[in-house]
């Protein structure tokens, strides 16, 4: 009963935040995705989240000094539904950076990536899928983090470059690693020389 009565204080304070999280936690459940909380701790915590960020917010003023990377395991590309809700996640949260993992795609075109990110100016990275297994996409906007350099290599995609808004050097990194022990200590071993060298 305590959880119902914080999910009623969350519904009467902030509707909008109540709705952003049932919109999650119904693409989560449509997607197949496990979720160690219940639906009640799930809005708690999501409300908790959204209110630690407009505090964080506020206390920065209105400028935008924080990247935005939406990073997704999507199971799948495939299209419809869940391309739709990739855009709309991509554009509700305005996301610089867009990673996601095991695509199962062995081609991707910068079509795909213009529907995909709801925008026809984007720059984009892809990993083909092995055997319909794996699978990686970076797709960013270069208006605000511009890319100098990236490595693709069996299992990540790493993007360096320059956070405009800050005018601060950023490396991100999108992985999918293998499931054996043997090839997680490889792809590791792989991500710890190249940070080595830049």
């Amino acid at each position: 009963m305590e959880a119902d009565g914080k999910l009623k204080s969350i519904i009467v304070c902030n509707n909008q935040v109540l709705e952003e999280a049932q919109q999650l936690w119904d693409l989560g459940t449509h997607m197949g995705l496990e979720v160690d909380k219940c639906h009640s701790d799930f809005i708690q915590s999501f409300a908790d989240m959204e209110a630690r960020d407009k505090n964080e917010a506020m206390e920065l003023g209105e400028r935008k000094t924080q990247m935005n990377i939406l990073s997704y395991n999507i199971r799948g590309l495939g299209r419809g539904i869940k391309w739709a809700s990739i855009r709309k996640l991509v554009g509700k949260h305005k996301v610089d950076v867009l990673c996601l993992q095991e695509t199962k795609r062995d081609s991707l075109s910068k079509a795909d990536c213009q529907v995909l990110w709801g925008h026809p100016d984007v720059a984009w990275e892809w990993q083909p899928a092995e055997n319909t297994a794996g699978g990686l996409l970076c797709i960013w906007d270069n208006n605000n983090f511009q890319v100098d350099f990236k490595i693709s290599e069996k299992g990540f995609i790493m993007l360096g470059g320059t956070w405009l808004a800050e005018m601060q050097r950023v490396i991100v990194v999108n992985i999918y690693a293998p499931c054996d022990s043997e090839g997680k200590i490889q792809l590791w071993q792989s991500l710890s020389r190249r940070k080595s060298q830049i």
